[in-house]
């Protein structure tokens, strides 16, 4: 069962990455026609997006031990921001779904292993849960910082994902509680749309 299991999960990656790859192929002809067509006649046309407020956070430059982590180091299936508004105290950590080929082989990467501590008795999707520690790594201390700014009481975090990024909001949001670094207040709530159920034990460790 298990070499049936791998064969088709091989074969269910194989198709995936051919229509990837012809999506990514439409993509670029796409970008090729735009970049022909200039209403104002110049050689090229220029976009000037609407400038982001820069959060005073760099992990590497400001050497925060969590950044430089092997974790750190790895490239991400998905895509992730964090925004905060200075205004309200809230602070937003969102995580895209399945869009290329490296998402779907960490979502076909199924394996369960031991989630954080071995004495939780908890499983969890080898995937998502190094997937999870990779993003986790880098936003560990920009959330921290939030939280010391604003302080405990004012303070809220919101994390939401779609699909896999679903899946990676809840580990996320769970490690920053079960690793201590934030009240468990202070994450305000854990948003998912069409998440993937990634953990095996999952419903007693909430309950703790």
């Amino acid at each position: 069962r298990a070499v049936a299991a791998s064969a088709a999960a091989a074969k269910e990656l194989e198709s995936l990455s051919i229509i990837i790859e012809e999506k990514e192929r439409e993509k670029k002809a796409v970008r090729e026609a735009s970049s022909m067509f200039d209403p104002e006649g110049s050689s090229s046309v220029e976009e000037k997006p609407t400038p982001l407020k820069k959060m005073d956070f760099d992990p590497v430059k400001k050497g925060n031990n969590a950044a430089v982590s092997s974790y750190n180091d790895r490239s991400l299936p998905v895509n992730y921001c964090v925004a905060a508004d200075d205004a309200t105290g809230e602070m937003w950590v969102v995580i895209e779904g399945s869009t290329s080929l490296k998402s779907w082989q960490t979502n076909l990467t199924f394996q369960p292993v031991v989630f954080e501590d071995p004495t939780w008795d908890v499983r969890v999707h080898r995937g998502s849960y190094d997937a999870a520690r990779a993003i986790y790594d880098r936003i560990e201390q920009a959330v921290v910082d939030h939280v010391n700014a604003f302080g405990a009481d004012r303070a809220k975090v919101h994390v939401t994902g779609h699909s896999i990024g679903g899946s990676l909001a809840a580990l996320i949001a769970l490690m920053l509680i079960m690793r201590g670094k934030v009240p468990r207040d202070v994450i305000n709530d854990v948003w998912t749309f069409g998440s993937p159920y990634v953990m095996c034990g999952g419903e007693a460790l909430l309950a703790r």
